[in-house]
């Protein structure tokens, strides 16, 4: 950097300068600046993910089973009225009220919210 300077400096004619100090110091800054931002690489973004092509029968007969064996325990997780609430909204299309007459004879703000809550809650790690 200081190098470069120096050839702009015998480029430049002296001479014909007003100041050589602040002359000196703007060009060091600027060249200063100019190799900061050649070397930024800008925002770090993730590789892609590559994903390999494991679309074979047998793989999906394996993704099948392992997405039912994780509903099931997650379904054996909630409490009973959350069980049969998921269900009859999510299997039946049941709407709320509907649930709410058929399962508990609860109000229908209660039903929504025990649906919520039981998608809501975090599940703990399958063991």
């Amino acid at each position: 950097m200081l190098q470069d300077a120096w050839l702009r400096w015998h480029r430049a004619a002296p001479a014909d300068l007003q100041s050589a100090e602040a002359w000196l110091v703007t060009v060091v800054t600027r060249l200063s600046i100019d190799r900061l931002r050649a070397a930024y690489i800008g925002w770090w973004l993730p590789e892609p993910l590559v994903e390999l092509d494991e679309r074979t029968p047998e793989a999906a007969v394996e993704l099948a089973g392992d997405l039912s064996m994780a509903r099931l325990w997650v379904l054996e997780r909630l409490s009973p009225e959350e069980h049969a609430a998921f269900l009859l909204r999510q299997v039946f299309d049941h709407d709320y009220a509907e649930i709410a007459a058929l399962s508990f004879a609860i109000a229908v703000i209660h039903c929504w919210n025990l649906l919520n809550v039981s998608l809501r809650n975090p599940v703990p790690a399958i063991p």
